[in-house]
């Protein structure tokens, strides 16, 4: 099973179609008017808060639409590029290996995808991109461990997924759910939110929820189905119920085509300024991507925001600052500016801005809403073996789900990533490559984590009791991400409504908010919300958008082809 959060390729968004929904919000349509508003003139300094690629991204974004605008990126520590963290380590063999602190790839597919790809098309680092194809050992085993073992996760209708599915625990508990899906009415008066955890035993069954389910929740959010909502995480599955009584019967009839497309208004209204801009990739790009299910760089993802970084400090309307932390904003009721206090190793000091762009975790902007956020912490432990042959197994890698007993997984680990399998990077030495992740929401309650000396022997006992490895590793390294991935849990959507209304009466507009806190955690979707803040606060840069306008009232409209 996998989770999309939308179903739909956004080529055919841009195609021509009809459009069947309410009247528009005025508001909204500026958003595509390529006429200027009065307000636009207001853009004369603009503050980005975060050097992350949400922040890197919104600063190039913002300096090709307003070249005049005085821009500045305030990052509190000495590097830019967020969680996107590449680093080198020293071998025994005269040769460094590379390990990913953070995201280690991109998927190439997906509504969001394009966003990325034209910032490569705008940097010329479409010859660094690495893929890796669909049809590659690591796209197509992909596994998870339960109860004892590795079950490879079926990837379509054969022999060996068949026999998978009446041999393996895992799929043979999850049979019955799936048998009587269909045959289960959708609720009368649904829940406005429910957690992941209740919607999918609701629907398909408690065994999948925990032991499938959680284990790919793990992997995205490394958080808890208990806990996430449904509603931000499975729009799709959850419009299927409404729509068609089953996501059963949903899925099937996605099948055929359909001269009709039905998606969130978010979504046509971001694509829609992709047209309306007329950006094209070039056919380099997609010919290095033909056939890809995700992608890295020669020199790690790290090298996407350091070009980036490199490409913003060349323009002479960008100022980054680097150890520099933003401690408050404050609205000035004369001017209608917002002040800034800043903080350095040196000084504080405040400043003044037109317009702010906050794309750091929620829980810091200062906004009462949003003060609750919780966010899960990360161990990522990286491990290199001289041995190429280590892996008992070829793959992406394995997931662990939350119904483990405690005896298989005593470290909590999240999963393990096959690096060297998933991705071949031209300068590391040979060898076998691992990630493991330890803790997310199983470290919630800690108010201290493993040093890195326990993170190592966490990881080692993990990789020894799951796969045998007993070797000693030539290098690793032990990085503990705080707070790195935003929890969107039940009642999220109604959090954002209540936020967007405080920053609005507080900053009246001048004070957007975007990020991985938001509307997704992946690396493309921090591209896509980069756009999004932008895009809206050059075509309106008064009251009335905060960032989360889209959580006012969402809704999903009907495209309808004019083929």
């Amino acid at each position: 099973m996998r989770l999309h959060k939308h179903v739909f390729n956004p080529e055919r968004l841009i195609c021509n179609v009809h459009l069947r929904t309410r009247p528009i919000d005025p508001r909204f349509t500026r958003l595509f008017s390529t006429a200027a508003t009065a307000q636009d003139n207001s853009l004369e300094d603009v503050a980005i808060i975060g050097g992350g690629l949400t922040g890197l991204a919104s600063a190039y974004y913002l300096a090709k639409e307003r070249p005049s605008t005085k821009i500045t990126i305030y990052e509190a520590s000495s590097r830019t590029g967020g969680w996107l963290n590449s680093k080198y380590i020293d071998t025994p063999y005269k040769k460094q290996v590379l390990f990913e602190t953070g995201p280690h790839s991109i998927r190439s597919g997906g509504e969001a995808a394009i966003f990325i790809l034209f910032l490569i098309q705008e940097l010329d680092l479409q010859d660094e991109i690495l893929p890796v194809s669909r049809f590659s050992l690591s796209a197509r085993n992909r596994f998870i461990y339960y109860p004892d073992r590795l079950v490879k996760m079926p990837q379509g209708v054969d022999f060996q997924s068949l026999y998978s599915f009446v041999s393996e625990p895992v799929f043979r508990e999850a049979l019955p759910g799936l048998v009587r899906e269909p045959w289960i009415d959708a609720l009368e008066d649904p829940p406005i939110d429910e957690s992941v955890g209740d919607f999918i035993s609701r629907r398909l069954g408690r065994p999948i929820a925990e032991n499938l389910v959680s284990a790919i929740i793990h992997g995205i959010y490394a958080g808890n189905i208990w806990e996430l909502s449904s509603k931000m995480l499975m729009p799709v599955q959850r419009k299927m119920e409404e729509d068609h009584g089953s996501i059963l019967l949903g899925y099937i009839s996605g099948l055929y085509k359909k001269p009709e497309l039905t998606i969130p208004w978010r979504d046509f209204e971001t694509f829609g300024s992709v047209r309306e801009s007329g950006m094209v990739l070039s056919e380099d790009i997609k010919d290095k991507l033909s056939g890809a299910s995700i992608y890295t760089f020669n020199k790690g993802l790290q090298q996407l925001t350091d070009r980036l970084t490199w490409k913003l400090e060349l323009m002479s309307n960008i100022t980054i600052e680097r150890d520099t932390e933003v401690e408050n904003l404050q609205l000035d009721s004369r001017t209608g500016n917002v002040n800034l206090k800043i903080k350095t190793n040196k000084s504080r000091n405040t400043i003044s801005k037109s317009h702010v762009i906050s794309t750091i975790f929620s829980k810091h902007t200062g906004i009462q809403a949003l003060a609750d956020t919780d966010a899960v912490t990360v161990m990522v432990v990286n491990l290199y073996y001289s041995n190429q042959f280590l892996l008992p197994v070829n793959g992406f890698g394995y997931l662990l789900p939350m119904s483990l007993p405690f005896s298989q997984n005593p470290e909590f680990a999240l999963g393990v990533s096959f690096d060297s399998d998933c991705a071949h990077l031209p300068n590391d030495p040979a060898g076998t490559k691992v990630s493991v992740m330890l803790g997310g929401h199983w470290w919630d309650n800690m108010t201290s984590y493993p040093d890195e000396k326990e993170g190592l022997q966490m990881a080692r006992s993990v990789l020894e009791r799951h796969l045998g490895i007993k070797d000693e590793p030539v290098a690793s390294l032990v990085s503990l991400q705080k707070d790195c991935i935003p929890q969107y849990k039940v009642g999220h959507e109604e959090k954002m409504r209540k936020a967007h209304a405080e920053l609005n009466e507080k900053y009246r507009g001048r004070v957007r908010v975007t990020g991985n806190s938001y509307h997704g955690v992946s690396v493309n979707d921090c591209a896509r919300g980069a756009w999004d803040v932008v895009r809206a606060l050059v075509r309106d840069s008064g009251p009335g958008l905060t960032g989360l306008e889209h959580f006012r009232n969402p809704h999903w409209i009907i495209l309808r082809s004019k083929r």
